[in-house]
């Protein structure tokens, strides 16, 4: 409870890189009487879950995040194949895995221009998984390096029923903006 809270007050100190906040951050990060270091499990329970970035994943991993796509209803079969998802991560600005014992349990990517815009999609975390936090570390995760390589226009589209989630890091809606896809 108590590192979860102190995550989101540092998230709400500053969004826009204020040094205080790093320097926080870096204390309870760096300390050696928290034991803590960036990647490792901020929410209680019997299980680590760590965020990490994957750049080339393996098969194994492969199969993690086709496993996802499929839970949250987003794979067409015979459309889509592992060697699409090897694209979507070599492709992504970023893409983080949740993991769990060695499992993929959730993801989140963003792509981006890579000079000032991007955008976080592809959000999503198994239902055993679910409310525990691993969202709001994927995200935040994907946020702290969309930040530090420069990108300062972040968006997202939410499904109805998350924006809470997305509000509590810091999303808003956008006035006068209407999602759009182009018909298939």
């Amino acid at each position: 409870m108590f590192w979860g809270l102190l995550r989101f007050v540092l998230r709400q100190i500053d969004h826009d890189g204020d040094p205080i906040r790093k320097r926080v951050a870096a204390f309870f990060f760096a300390n050696p009487l928290t034991g803590l270091t960036m990647d490792q499990n901020l929410t209680p329970g019997p299980e680590e879950i760590r965020v990490v970035f994957l750049a080339q994943p393996t098969d194994e991993e492969v199969s993690g995040i086709i496993s996802l796509y499929i839970e949250a209803g987003w794979w067409e079969p015979g459309a889509d194949s592992a060697g699409l998802v090897k694209k979507l991560v070599a492709g992504s600005h970023c893409f983080a895995a949740a993991v769990i014992d060695g499992r993929i349990v959730g993801m989140a990517r963003a792509i981006s221009d890579r000079a000032s815009d991007a955008y976080i999609q592809d959000v999503t975390v198994t239902g055993a998984q679910r409310h525990r936090g691993v969202a709001s570390m994927l995200i935040s995760a994907v946020l702290d390096r969309l930040t530090g390589d420069g990108i300062g226009w972040i968006a997202l589209v939410a499904e109805r029923g998350t924006e809470v989630l997305y509000d509590r890091l810091g999303f808003f809606p956008m006035q006068g903006a209407v999602a759009m896809r182009l018909r298939s």
